[in-house]
């Protein structure tokens, strides 16, 4: 028999129909709703960063296919992600996300923290009050297809690329949420010494490692971190200070090695919550190789103005001021304050830091035209200024 004439043995449903039924049951258990239309925008439904994760993960249990995390943003609806996932595309797609359309302003890339992507920024750029686009960051190895770049000049030269090939013409306005404020300013630096053009450039509790900071700047935090855990000492009954003492000797001395368990997965990832342990071997290998990039990073001057929104409740290990970190590195500071710690002020305080990088952003156009035109030396002393909006 010709095997030309032999036709396909036909099922009761085609292969699409079959794949929309299963993404159809796992947003229906995930979004805890029982119809769900294939149609329907996942993020309009209460989808976020999380539940965008767990939904992946159930993905990839079901068809063994891993989806990278930003999947979400290029296929919203189930009709449209059961579609890539039956015809895959095979180049590498850009690591540009976009988190927020808009038009009229130019346009705001945010670049996630330490082992986060896009995602990490979804609820910030959702009650940001800006007319431009906002966009984030897929990092390069983290679906598992290329290596991870682990120097912070690498991942910012990577980004700008993105951002260039979209945008071939500014101005541009980069923004950075913890260790993304390094990769942003990096950018904004490389930006400058391409083009000659100085980008709007905001900070979001973003430090680079102790060991590259001035000497006041470690005396204040060793100092917060001191009179803190005196505060839980002296809270403690005599009998177990000395324990409590030895407890975080211990924790300290651990803290160089990231273990494999479950909790010390949980601390690499905070916005995976239980699904942590599930995390990919990719996702934790990109997360190594930024946690490389933040220790030999070394951040020098940049020639413009920084914004800096800093976290009410100061990280432990962070120091309880910004000013003494960021004055010398730029020629003119501006802070804000968010309510909330380093983790929450994108959860459930997002909309309040939102509402403080809105603010700094309202008068973004004016600045960027303004301090390009203007010296490096914001005096006649040559002492940066710095403004405090808290």
């Amino acid at each position: 028999m010709d095997i030309a004439t032999i036709e396909p043995t036909r099922t009761s449903e085609a292969p699409a129909s079959v794949t929309v039924r299963m993404l159809t049951g796992i947003w229906s258990r995930m979004l805890q709703q029982p119809k769900v239309s294939p149609d329907a925008d996942f993020f309009d439904l209460g989808g976020d960063s999380l539940l965008a994760l767990n939904v992946l993960l159930e993905i990839e249990r079901e068809t063994g296919l891993s989806l990278p995390v930003t999947t979400i943003y290029d296929a919203p609806t189930i009709a449209e992600l059961a579609a890539l996932i039956d015809s895959p595309v095979s180049q590498e797609p850009s690591p540009l996300v976009c988190l927020k359309a808009g038009e009229g302003d130019p346009p705001l890339f945010l670049v996630h923290g330490m082992g986060g992507t896009a995602l990490q920024l979804s609820r910030l750029a959702k009650h940001l009050q800006y007319n431009g686009p906002v966009y984030g960051f897929q990092p390069k190895g983290f679906d598992g297809t290329s290596t991870p770049l682990r120097k912070v000049e690498d991942i910012a030269e990577y980004y700008l690329a993105a951002v260039r090939e979209q945008y071939p013409k500014g101005p541009y306005h980069f923004g950075g949420y913890s260790f993304g404020g390094l990769v942003a300013m990096e950018m904004a630096k490389l930006l400058q010494r391409q083009s000659g053009e100085r980008a709007f450039l905001v900070l979001i509790d973003s430090y680079a490692h102790p060991q590259t900071w001035p000497r006041m700047a470690k005396i204040l935090s060793w100092a917060s971190r001191a009179k803190r855990r005196g505060a839980v000492m002296a809270r403690q009954p005599l009998s177990k200070q000395f324990s409590y003492l030895v407890d975080k000797l211990t924790r300290k001395n651990q803290e160089g090695s990231r273990s494999g368990n479950r909790s010390g997965v949980q601390q690499s990832f905070p916005w995976a919550g239980q699904n942590a342990a599930d995390i990919p071997a990719a996702m934790k290998e990109s997360f190594e190789a930024e946690e490389a990039a933040r220790v030999a990073y070394v951040p020098g001057r940049f020639g413009g103005k920084v914004v800096f929104v800093k976290a009410a409740v100061a990280a432990f290990g962070f120091p309880p001021d910004p000013r003494p970190v960021w004055r010398p590195l730029a020629r003119e500071l501006e802070l804000y304050c968010a309510p909330g710690n380093h983790l929450t002020m994108l959860t459930e305080h997002a909309a309040a830091t939102a509402a403080k990088l809105s603010q700094a952003l309202s008068t973004a156009r004016v600045r960027v035209d303004d301090v390009s035109a203007r010296s490096d030396a914001p005096n006649s002393f040559g002492i940066p200024l710095v403004t405090v909006r808290c």
